[in-house]
C-alpha cells in the first residue's frame, strides 16, 4: 500500500494518507492519519484556559456539538529532590524518603586517588575514569537488595545478548540515565565489566544532588462554573496513555446557556493542577452547528405573485450549511398564463391614465388556451381611491365590438407605489379569436403601467390538468408541481436563498404551500 505525505502551509509533514487500493472492482478508499504534536502547558490552581467561541448566526437560538474532546498526558518536569547521603563501605547511599523517578546525579568534588603516585584524579566525564573503572547506579528492592541499573561507560555485551546493565552518560560532572523509580539508590565506583565481576573501589565526593522526573499532580478539567468534568488525584504517571476527555455535552450546555441569554455562543474550560506541573495537551476540533428552528407549520398561499416566507423577519448574511423541513404543496385549480404574466415595476414607468373612456388591452387567444378566466390583475396605482369597471370583449380592428359576459367592478385603494390589483370576473368562455379587455374608471382615475406595447397584466385561468411548473424559492427551483398534491418529509431546501432577506416563494400555479419544522443549520 502506497502512502502520501500530508503537509501544512509551511510544508511541514503533519500526517500521511494511503492511496486507493483496488481488489477487482472493489475500491478500498484512502485513509488519512494526522500526526499532531501536543502542546505542553503549565498547570496551576487558576488553570490553563481553553476558550471556545463560535461565530453567531442571527436568529439561531440553539447549538448542537458533534465533536469536542481533549487528550491529556503527563509532561515530566525535572527537579532536584531532597536526599540523605550516607556512606556504606566504598558506596554512597541516597535515600529520598519516598519513591521518585531519579534521572541524574550532579557531583561536586568527585575524585579518586591516583594509583602508584601521590595526588588525586578529579572525575568530571567518562574519559576521566581509569581503564576498567565505571560508575554504577543501583536500585534497592523491598528487601534492601541492590541491583545495578545504569553504568558509565556502557556495559560490555555477551555475543548477541543485550547489555546486562543500562547505559548512563557521564559529562560535566553529571551522571544521566533512564529514570529509575525507587526510594533509594546506591552509587558505586567499580572495576570489572559484568555485574558479577564488579569490585567496589574507593572514591571521594563533596556533594551529590539528585534530580528526578515529576509528573503533574491533582489534574482536573473544569467548566466555567468550576465544576469538575474530569480529574486524576495524585501524580499523573507518564506511563499512562493520554486520557481522552469528552466535552461534547458540557460544551453544548454552555453554548446554549449563552444563546438563551442573548449572548454570543462561547464557552471556557480550564485545566488545573498542582503548581510547577506540566501536561501534554492535544486539542480536538470543537465542531457542531447553530440551529435556527421554525416550529409548527408555516403556510403560504401563492396566488399569482411572489411572497416571502412569513416565518423570517430577517436572516443572517451567512448562507446556512443546510436547510431541512417538511414540504407540502396543494394545487388550487388556478394558474397564471405564462405569456400574460407581467412583472410589477419597482421604478418609475410610463403608462396610461384610465378615466371614463375605455382603455383596451388585447388578450391573444393562444395565450388563454380556451380556458375560462379566473383572475385578472392590473398593474399600476391610484392617486386617490377609485372604482374600475372591467369587461371581456371581442375586438374588431382593435376596438370593442361585443361584450362577453358581464362587467366586473373593482375598488382600488390609493397607493404611492405600483402594485397588482386583482379582480375576479364571472366565469366565462374564452373560446374564439380577437379577445380583449376593456377597462374604464367609474370614479377617480387609475395609472395603468404600460409595457413595450400594451398595459401590464397578470391573467389567471382555471386549469384542472396543468403542465408541471417549477416552484421556486429565491430564484432556485424546489420542485416541479402539477395538479397532484406533493408531500416531501425531511426535504433539503437550497441554502443560498436563506441569506439576508426572507426568500420569495413563486410559481405560475396557485398553491397552498406548507413548510413544517423548518431548520436552518450553520456548521461551526
Amino acid at each position: 500500500m502506497a502512502f502520501v505525505s500530508l503537509k501544512d502551509e509551511a510544508k511541514k509533514i503533519v500526517g500521511i494518507e494511503t492511496q486507493p487500493v483496488y481488489f477487482g472492482k472493489v475500491e478500498v478508499p484512502p485513509v488519512a492519519v494526522f500526526v499532531v504534536p501536543p502542546e505542553v502547558i503549565s498547570l496551576s490552581e487558576e488553570g490553563h484556559e481553553i476558550a471556545i467561541s463560535w461565530k453567531a448566526a442571527e436568529g439561531a437560538a440553539k447549538a448542537t456539538v458533534t465533536s469536542a474532546s481533549l487528550k491529556l498526558a503527563a509532561a515530566l518536569v525535572q527537579r532536584p529532590v531532597n536526599a540523605t547521603v550516607s556512606q556504606e563501605g566504598a558506596h554512597r547511599i541516597l535515600k529520598f524518603g519516598a519513591s521518585v523517578t531519579v534521572t541524574r546525579l550532579v557531583f561536586t568534588g568527585l575524585k579518586i586517588p591516583a594509583e602508584g603516585e601521590s595526588g588525586e584524579i578529579p572525575l568530571r566525564q567518562t574519559s576521566d575514569l581509569p581503564a576498567d573503572r565505571r560508575l554504577v547506579v543501583s536500585a534497592a528492592d523491598a528487601a534492601g537488595n541492590y541491583y545495578p541499573m545504569a553504568t558509565a561507560p556502557a556495559s560490555p555485551q555477551r555475543e548477541m545478548l543485550p547489555a546486562p546493565v543500562g547505559t548512563a552518560q557521564f559529562a560535566s560532572s553529571t551522571l544521566s540515565f533512564t529514570g529509575i523509580k525507587t526510594d533509594r539508590i546506591r552509587l558505586s565506583l567499580v572495576s570489572g565489566g559484568f555485574p558479577e565481576d564488579y569490585e567496589p573501589k574507593a572514591f571521594e565526593v563533596g556533594s551529590i544532588t539528585a534530580y528526578a522526573d515529576f509528573g503533574p499532580t491533582d489534574c482536573r478539567v473544569v467548566d466555567g462554573a468550576d465544576k469538575a468534568l474530569w480529574s486524576f488525584p495524585g501524580e499523573l504517571p507518564a506511563t499512562l496513555p493520554p486520557a481522552e476527555i469528552d466535552l461534547k455535552i458540557p460544551l453544548e450546555t454552555a453554548l446554549n446557556d449563552a444563546l438563551s441569554k442573548g449572548e454570543a455562543p462561547a464557552a471556557v474550560f480550564r485545566i488545573q493542577g498542582g503548581a510547577e506541573g506540566k501536561a501534554q495537551l492535544w486539542k480536538g476540533a470543537f465542531r457542531g452547528r447553530l440551529l435556527q428552528t421554525v416550529p409548527g407549520i408555516t403556510t403560504v398561499e401563492l396566488a399569482g405573485e411572489p411572497l416571502p416566507l412569513p416565518c423570517f423577519t430577517s436572516l443572517p448574511a451567512e448562507v446556512p450549511t443546510a436547510a431541512v423541513g417538511d414540504l407540502t404543496l396543494r394545487y388550487s385549480g388556478i394558474r397564471l398564463c405564462a405569456e400574460l404574466n407581467d412583472a410589477v415595476p419597482v421604478r418609475a414607468a410610463s403608462g396610461t391614465i384610465v378615466g371614463s373612456a375605455d382603455v383596451v388591452r388585447p388578450l391573444p387567444s393562444a395565450h388563454l388556451e380556451g380556458l375560462p378566466l379566473a383572475r385578472i390583475g392590473l398593474i399600476g396605482r391610484a392617486p386617490q381611491k377609485c372604482e374600475l369597471a372591467l369587461r371581456l370583449v371581442r375586438l374588431v380592428n382593435g376596438f370593442p365590438a361585443e361584450t362577453i359576459g358581464t362587467e366586473t367592478v373593482m375598488t382600488v385603494e390609493p397607493s404611492p407605489s405600483f402594485g397588482l390589483e386583482w379582480c375576479t370576473p364571472k366565469r366565462v368562455d374564452t373560446g374564439g379569436d380577437s379577445l380583449g379587455m376593456a377597462v374604464r374608471a367609474v370614479s377617480g382615475q387609475f395609472f395603468w403601467v404600460k409595457g413595450d406595447e400594451d398595459p401590464l397584466v397578470k391573467i389567471a385561468v382555471y386549469d384542472d390538468k396543468p403542465a408541471l411548473q417549477p416552484v421556486t424559492l429565491g430564484g432556485e427551483t424546489l420542485v416541479q408541481a402539477g395538479a397532484e398534491e406533493i408531500h416531501l418529509p425531511g426535504f433539503s431546501f437550497p441554502t443560498a436563498p436563506f441569506a439576508g432577506a426572507s426568500p420569495l416563494l413563486e410559481s405560475l400555479l396557485f398553491l397552498t404551500v406548507d413548510l413544517s419544522d423548518l431548520e436552518l443549520r450553520y456548521d461551526r
